[in-house]
């Protein structure tokens, strides 16, 4: 415990920002009612965040017609405030073959992040076809995601 707590006061101390920080700086929610989707793995890449940032069994999420809410157990929690990005917010959906799996990445385009909900790959697929988002390639995504605009 000890060391948990050595942890997120020197995570909380150097200052450290994430791609759920720029979600939350626009779409912070205070909705706190529970999420269908409890401990799953969500993972965020942001254009201004090197790597990506995994929340592995420490994510709630749920996607439909209003778009995405997302929140995170605690500790965690102490730091990321629980979003909702609305549909029209999310500006396009990726897919990317990982032979025989693949995922769905949702594109936040004016955060600068990509969210992949781990686990759900088919259903992101499904609700980006119902959503009519248009699906870009992977060559597509990667010049956003890596562009230094």
């Amino acid at each position: 415990m000890r060391y948990v707590a050595t942890l997120l006061c020197a995570l909380l101390l150097c200052g450290c920002s994430s791609p759920w920080d720029d979600l939350a700086n626009r779409y912070e929610t205070k909705d706190k009612t529970p999420l269908a989707k409890q401990k799953q793995t969500i993972i965020l890449v942001g254009t201004n965040h090197q790597g990506a940032f995994s929340y592995r069994d420490l994510a709630s999420f749920e996607l439909d017609r209003s778009g995405l809410r997302m929140a995170v157990d605690q500790p965690v929690a102490l730091f990321n405030s629980p979003v909702h990005i609305p549909t029209e917010a999310i500006s396009a959906c990726s897919r990317i073959s990982w032979i025989p799996e693949f995922d769905t990445p949702l594109w936040i385009a004016d955060a600068k992040v990509e969210v992949v909900l781990k686990g759900y790959e088919r259903e992101t697929l499904d609700w980006c076809k119902a959503m009519s988002k248009p699906i870009v390639s992977r060559e597509i995504e990667s010049k956003w995601l890596y562009s230094k605009k």
